[in-house]
Order: structure tokens, then C-alpha cells, then sequence
């Protein structure tokens, strides 16, 4: 979705985690459902490092060349599909070769590509990520945030238009532009400092 959105969705995920793949769907649908009023916003959680990091590597080296969201996409259908229908015996599905031919397959200049799954700024990415999302007690997948607020699971579409909806409402009172609404309200507005769960106890 755009960066105009009135809503956005953080989501935190793994790319081994079913719940996650279940989520995915439901959040194309409501950002085409909403025509530019909700965006999603990903965050990577790591929750399976053996069998998630190259994937989310691979999403790295896809945004790299403006092909994130078809990444992703290609990667749930033709990567995680495979090793859930495994039994999570075919973890080969999720390694680095069958990315690499997910990302032939979407066209992507190969070279680059592999070199960017390889690169320090990718993996230091993943880490930030997660070192981001501990702030904000991130502890399983998938966790979500609906412009702030909390949503811990894949929930039915139903309830999360229910939410969207509520949203929208609260952006239609704040007299605020539905494109500066993120940055002013809820970024603005929130918690300057989120404690980690390390940190001790004020």
C-alpha cells in the first residue's frame, strides 16, 4: 500500500511460520480492498533461523531491486508450500538454490541478487529488525500492529476490517490528513522509549 495510507499495518513475521503464510493472504486482500487506506509494513522475526534466514535474505535482495512484494509472494506459494506439505521434511524448498530459482523465475538480475542474499547489509537489516521488535515485546510470530495497535496472531479478515474501520473512523475525527496521520498521531503520539524485556522494571 502507499506510504499515504491512513493505516498501516506492521507486521512481524518468520518465513517459517504457517500462521504467517495464513496472514499473508488476508493482508493482500484488505490492502486492494481499501484502495490506498491501509498499507503493510514488514518486519523480519526470526523465529526458525535454519530454515527462515534465506528467505528472508531473498526478501532483502528482492526489495533491493523493487520486487519485494512479488518476492514474498512467490516465496509462500513455491518455497513454504512445499516444506508445509512436507511436513517439514523438505526444508531443501526453503534453502538458498530453490530462492535463487524463485527469483529467476520473477525475472530478477540473478548475479545481484545472490550477491545481495550474501551481502552484510542484508543480514545486518534481519538483525535491526529484531532488535527493533524486542522494543516493542515482539516475541513470536506473527505478531502485528494496527497503526499501534496490538494484534497478536492471524485473526479472521472479518475482524481485522472491524479494526481497519475503527481506525479510519478515529483518523476521519482527528482533523489530521489521512497522509500525515501515521507520523503525527500514532508515531507521534506514542511512547518516545519502548523498554526492552531486559531492561529493568522503572
Amino acid at each position: 500500500g502507499p506510504a499515504s495510507a491512513p493505516v498501516t499495518i506492521v507486521k512481524a513475521f518468520d518465513f517459517a511460520c504457517p500462521y504467517c503464510q495464513k496472514v499473508n493472504d488476508t493482508l493482500e486482500d484488505l490492502v486492494k480492498q481499501y484502495g490506498g487506506k491501509v498499507r503493510v509494513v514488514y518486519k523480519n522475526f526470526v523465529v526458525h533461523p535454519e530454515t527462515a534466514t534465506p528467505g528472508h535474505l531473498g526478501s532483502c535482495a528482492a526489495a533491493k531491486q523493487q520486487k519485494y512484494v512479488e518476492f514474498k509472494n512467490a516465496f509462500w506459494d513455491k518455497a513454504f508450500k512445499p516444506y508445509a506439505q512436507s511436513g517439514g521434511n523438505d526444508q531443501a524448498s526453503l534453502g538458498h538454490e530453490n530462492i535463487l530459482k524463485i527469483a529467476g523465475d520473477l525475472g530478477f538480475d540473478a548475479k545481484r541478487f545472490d550477491a545481495d542474499m550474501k551481502s552484510s547489509e542484508c543480514q545486518a537489516l534481519i538483525v535491526a529488525d529484531m532488535a527493533e521488535l524486542e522494543k516493542f515485546k515482539v516475541s513470536s510470530t506473527p505478531t502485528l500492529f494496527v497503526n499501534g495497535t496490538h494484534v497478536a496472531g492471524a485473526l479472521p479478515k472479518a475482524d481485522f476490517e472491524k479494526l481497519i474501520d475503527e481506525k479510519l473512523a478515529l483518523v476521519a475525527k482527528s482533523g489530521v490528513a489521512g497522509a500525515d496521520y501515521y507520523e503525527k498521531v500514532v508515531f507521534g503520539k506514542g511512547e518516545k522509549k519502548f523498554r526492552s524485556k531486559k531492561d529493568p522494571k522503572p
